[in-house]
């Protein structure tokens, strides 16, 4: 698709080198990452995990009732983008509850079964979000979940 002669003259004013200029500033000023770590030179910057793992401490250092708390907002969240048909967010929501999920460990039966049931409600609503958005091998994740839950279930 060409663009508009309107669109084409405002892509030739366009000055595409800012951005760069502006990374260059903020190197200057030590704001900005350098591109090669510190010390060996030979030493390639790996793409691997950073070992920075505060932000699940936080999470596991909440109390159970606060990690349930937010599950249930999550959960309700997704349902509020849903039925707004914005499935993305939805499945978004759904999928931060499970973090949640993941750093809850109830002592009792019935709290168990309480989240283990929110669980498996998140599970079927982002296996129904994830397929309106196409994401197919995330549908049959969630439904695979879901069915580990409750077998036979016929909406998984």
């Amino acid at each position: 698709v060409c663009p508009s002669p309107k669109m084409a003259n405002s892509l030739k004013e366009w000055d595409w080198t800012k951005s760069y200029k502006t990374f260059e500033d903020l190197e200057e000023e030590g704001e900005a990452p350098s591109k090669k770590p510190s010390g060996d030179d030979d030493q390639p910057i790996s793409p691997a995990c950073s070992h920075d793992h505060s932000n699940e401490r936080a999470i596991y250092d909440l109390p159970l009732a606060e990690k349930i708390r937010r599950m249930r907002g999550f959960h309700q969240r997704g349902n509020n983008y849903f039925e707004e048909g914005q499935f993305d967010r939805a499945f978004l929501q759904y999928k931060n509850a499970f973090v949640y999920y993941e750093y809850t460990f109830p002592e009792d039966d019935e709290t168990w079964a309480d989240i283990d049931n929110l669980r498996f409600q998140c599970n079927l609503n982002a296996a129904a979000s994830a397929l309106r958005i196409g994401m197919f091998s995330e549908v049959l994740q969630q439904c695979y979940e879901a069915l580990k839950h409750e077998p036979g279930n016929c909406k998984a």
